[in-house]
């Protein structure tokens, strides 16, 4: 199941800490800045649960009519299971209904990632680093 979080809890805080941990190295970076930037910054969190059971999620935000995917991470345990493309499908939603008409990546995408985001419809935008999609 996708739901949007409006308000980021202690327990919510640490699940996306440990789903990030297993990917990546800046995983401190999002344990202290995402719940600053969804309960106060306008950020918008969606997360993939099952059972009570954080399996991923995606934060983003917007500026004007530019969508910005700024993290999306799936438990490794449940990669391949379309539950990335789930999130991303539901940020898209939600981007297109505030006004977006593109949706960018505000981060690196790693060779998997890439492929990724590839097979979701994003285009490389420039060399390696961004990659986007017209909505």
């Amino acid at each position: 199941m996708i739901r949007r979080v409006l308000k980021v809890s202690d327990s919510l805080q640490l699940d996306c800490y440990n789903i990030a941990n297993s990917s990546v190295d800046d995983a401190d970076i999002i344990y202290y800045t995402i719940r600053e930037q969804v309960n106060n910054d306008g950020y918008v969190l969606f997360v993939s649960e099952e059972n009570s059971y954080m399996r991923g999620f995606v934060l983003g935000h917007q500026e004007r009519d530019l969508g910005r995917v700024d993290r999306l991470y799936v438990d490794k345990r449940y990669h391949r299971q379309g539950i990335g493309t789930s999130l991303l499908k539901a940020y898209e939603i939600y981007a297109k209904e505030q006004g977006a008409k593109r949706v960018v990546l505000c981060s690196r995408a790693s060779v998997q990632a890439k492929n990724f985001y590839e097979k979701n419809g994003y285009l490389r935008i420039a060399k390696d680093r961004f990659m986007g999609k017209n909505l």
